[in-house]
């Protein structure tokens, strides 16, 4: 049992960390800071509704089934 756990914890893992990396920067970076690159269109007003909303409540789904994994590991 021991080690199925530890199986799909690293896969979860790997899945979290692909997750994170497919996923767009929220913030500007430098071009905030300067002044440059605000351009307001639809698609950046309305981002939450398309495959990034998607994106990220598949990370928190996965990031939970991590952390009841890990707890599971130390109970167990």
């Amino acid at each position: 049992m021991n080690t199925f756990l530890i199986v799909i914890e690293f896969i979860l893992a790997f899945v979290m960390i692909g997750l994170v990396l497919v996923q767009q920067s929220k913030s500007d970076g430098l071009k905030a800071f300067t002044g440059g690159g605000s351009s307001e269109t639809f698609f950046s007003k309305n981002r939450m509704k398309t495959g990034e909303a998607f994106l990220s409540r598949l990370t928190a789904i996965v990031a939970v089934l991590f952390a009841v994994n890990t707890i599971l590991m130390n109970i167990l």
